[in-house]
């Protein structure tokens, strides 16, 4: 994520990979092809630099939400605090930031 002339990498703390949520509707009536990535509030460490990100989805939870067999409310939701490493790249030092 980019905050004024900073950026910034996010990471789980637990260093698994995860997706973002989103959603993609097909050409149409002149319009081209569109992908949005669906937000939510954000979660403690990356509220201190933006109030939304993209809406975590888990690898155990891909097929879930692919399929659909899980309601889309209870995928979409603002992530816990402690799960997120927040730290400052772009030739800067590397920093942990900690939520309290």
């Amino acid at each position: 994520m980019t905050v004024g002339d900073r950026r910034y990498r996010v990471t789980l703390e637990d260093g698994n990979f995860f997706y973002l949520a989103g959603v993609w509707e097909p050409a149409m009536a002149g319009w081209p092809l569109a992908f949005r990535i669906i937000t939510v509030a954000a979660n403690p460490e990356v509220a201190r630099y933006q109030e939304r990100h993209g809406a975590i989805i888990h690898r155990r939870q891909v097929m879930s939400w692919l399929d659909a067999t899980v309601p889309e409310g209870d995928l979409l939701v603002t992530p816990p605090a402690h799960l997120f490493l927040v730290e400052e790249i772009d030739g800067a030092p590397v920093q942990k930031v900690l939520a309290l």
